[in-house]
């Protein structure tokens, strides 16, 4: 489970398993979690209660474990463009309305 500052728990009792090499959808209405859920799997939060398991190991402390063992695909694609110069980064058509001498 999730609890932030306010003391309003996000999410609770969520219990999933992933097979190596499947693809998971996660779905629900706006609010309703799954970008704290998948940051808090990422290492980006830490969980109230409960365990992550990775492997058959218990992550659940170990936040740089889990920060190298799972990766993250935020919502704003524009902000993951890496490195200083737009050529240094992803070619991004958004991008280019922001940069001006961009070719993309």
């Amino acid at each position: 489970s999730l609890t932030l500052s306010k003391g309003v728990p996000i999410f609770s009792d969520v219990s999933f398993s992933i097979e190596r090499g499947s693809t998971l959808l996660l779905g629900g209405k706006n609010g309703s979690g799954k970008s704290l859920l998948l940051r808090t799997l990422k290492g980006l939060f830490t969980p109230s209660s409960g365990e992550i398991i990775i492997d058959g190991e218990n992550v659940t402390k170990k936040k740089q474990k889990r920060l190298l063992l799972t990766g993250l695909v935020f919502q704003d694609t524009d902000l993951q463009i890496v490195g200083t110069e737009c050529s240094e980064g992803p070619p991004l058509r958004s991008h280019q309305s922001r940069c001006p001498g961009c070719r993309v």
